[in-house]
């Protein structure tokens, strides 16, 4: 099934992708459709959101 979101893993509110899961077991071509939606769902929703800063820092870091 790829990798899930992991929900509040280590204190963040929202769902965010486990970036270590995805490096270590790949991403399948439908789990990239999956982390867009998921992506744009989070900008959508909380534009305001210090999350969503910070899983797009995390997303151009890795």
């Amino acid at each position: 099934m790829g990798c899930a979101i992991a929900t509040a893993a280590n204190g963040e509110e929202d769902g965010y992708w486990d970036w270590r899961c995805i490096v270590q077991n790949g991403v399948h071509k439908a789990d990239y459709f999956v982390i867009l939606v998921t992506l744009l769902g989070q900008c959508y929703s909380h534009p305001e959101s210090k999350n969503v800063r910070q899983s797009t820092v995390k997303i151009a870091i890795r």
